[in-house]
């Protein structure tokens, strides 16, 4: 099986390829493609027309996370099976919004691992490796701002690493609907630096 996660223009490199797969394994699917923030695009600058881009069109599974409004698309982010966007207080810098959803991912997956089952089925690593037909639990599509089925609320901090220095997004609750429920799920996510010192 073959998964993609990509970043930005990045999302397009993973929707041409599973594109290009599907064309040559007889209509068969990238398993999973997971778009973080997928880049806004004016095809006038880029000569590009994003309008054939739809992430669950060539993927049994894809999970997008949307961070900048300007940087990224919501248009996009919406093409994927399940799409969450990013809210944060700290910051409303495009540019370092637009990195948020990348280190957004990372955490949760680094929670899951250290914390299994607070978060959202969807966003556990078995269910991101697992097509979306074979999957239950599924969020309410189209739940907020008619687009996306969740909001993960994150906390920032200033990091400096090998890689240089950027903002770091520390993911604190996660929000979503349940079908035919009348109350939202929300779960808080613990302290990331506290999961940190755990061997």
């Amino acid at each position: 099986m073959i998964h993609f996660v990509g970043h930005s223009h990045g999302t397009y490199v993973s929707f041409a390829a599973a594109n290009e797969i599907l064309n040559i394994k007889d209509r068969r699917q990238v398993n999973t493609i997971v778009a973080l923030d997928p880049a806004g695009n004016v095809p006038a600058l880029s000569g590009f027309d994003d309008d054939q881009i739809r992430f669950d069109a060539v993927s049994r599974n894809s999970v997008a996370i949307e961070g900048s409004w300007i940087s990224g698309s919501n248009r996009l982010a919406s093409t994927a099976d399940v799409a969450f966007q990013i809210e944060s207080d700290d910051t409303s810098v495009p540019w370092k919004e637009h990195g948020l959803p990348v280190t957004t991912f990372a955490n949760i997956l680094r929670s899951e691992r250290l914390m299994p089952r607070q978060l959202p089925h969807i966003l556990s690593l078995d269910a991101l490796m697992t097509p979306l037909d074979q999957q239950d639990m599924l969020p309410e599509r189209d739940a907020f701002r008619d687009i996306f089925e969740g909001i993960i609320t994150v906390g920032t901090r200033s990091v400096s690493d090998i890689y240089g220095q950027y903002l770091e997004a520390l993911p604190s609750r996660i929000e979503w609907k349940i079908p035919n429920k009348d109350v939202n799920e929300i779960r808080d996510i613990l302290n990331v630096d506290a999961m940190l010192v755990q061997p």
